[in-house]
């Protein structure tokens, strides 16, 4: 077999999930701008655009989901690093740290709501905790937690999974720096934390940066997790596609692929800045 029939051969099954992938964003398209020609649609408009912009329930999908995933991954990856900072002054642990982050990571996202219901909520193990010793005040805050438009629940369940991943995506890259370039910086005067603050995150940086791409992209378009753990109200705007597509009206079609396609476009934004992140890595390297 010759190289170039190898190299496609190895190449089919990424080009077949590529087109998929756009022969499903192109059809979401058509449709949200109304052509379905099976439920007689078949007029461009941007009317289905216009609609949703002005649906205040929409607008307060997209603020939810955003200040969702973007408090969810910016913790996720100063907590992180933190942990990677505690690693490297320790690194005679390091291995053995690394493998307890693995427990989190191979956990479902519908295991760690359970965790965070039996948890956090107002009848859970903590607020019980509180009325045994007497706190009932403490105890009616949990309240606050769960079910509210404020996402700690979620982001709670979000950090569970998004920490381990940042540890292990960003760890290596930031022990190699600190093995290449903290002698030089102790030798002139710096300290630990200055040497890590001043050289090691930035020649990590984009590798940081590629990472809260990943978990933000991801936490925008999850499902279970806000709905298991958010309010009714806002819904994020997966729920709020899954509503419009289940919609008895088949003709309401349009609406989810109009708040699909607005998801798909945050992801290539997401996509676009995961490959400048890396573009700036290999460029450092």
């Amino acid at each position: 077999m010759s190289k170039r029939v190898l190299t496609a051969c190895l190449l089919l099954p990424q080009l077949v999930l590529a087109g998929v992938l756009v022969y499903g964003l192109i059809h979401s398209v058509l449709q949200s701008l109304g052509w379905i020609p099976a439920l007689r649609l078949t007029e461009f408009t941007l009317h289905y655009y216009i609609e949703t912009f002005s649906d205040p329930n929409f607008l307060g999908s997209i603020l939810f989901s955003l200040k969702m995933s973007v408090i969810s991954a910016a913790l996720a990856v100063i907590i992180a690093l933190l942990i990677c900072y505690w690693l490297l002054e320790h690194m005679a642990y390091d291995q053995r740290a690394m493998r307890w982050f693995q427990i989190p990571i191979v956990i479902p996202h519908l295991i760690v709501a359970l965790f965070v219901l039996l948890l956090f909520t107002n009848t859970g193990l903590i607020a019980r905790f509180w009325l045994a010793i007497g706190s009932q005040s403490l105890a009616g805050s949990m309240v606050n937690w769960v079910y509210q438009d404020n996402a700690i629940g979620i982001i709670l369940a979000y950090l569970w999974k998004e920490i381990p991943f940042v540890v292990f995506f960003c760890y290596p890259l930031l022990k190699d720096a600190t093995l290449r370039y903290q002698p030089v910086a102790l030798t002139l005067g710096a300290t630990q934390w200055q040497t890590f603050w001043r050289v090691t995150l930035p020649n990590a940086l984009p590798t940081i940066l590629s990472s809260f791409f990943i978990i933000f992209a991801y936490a925008m378009g999850a499902y279970e997790l806000p709905k298991l753990l958010g309010p009714t109200l806002p819904k994020s705007l997966p729920e709020l596609a899954y509503v419009a597509y289940t919609h008895p009206d088949l003709r309401h079609r349009p609406y989810a692929m109009v708040i699909n396609v607005i998801m798909a476009l945050i992801g290539i934004v997401c996509v676009g800045g995961y490959l400048l992140s890396m573009q700036k890595e290999e460029a450092h390297s």
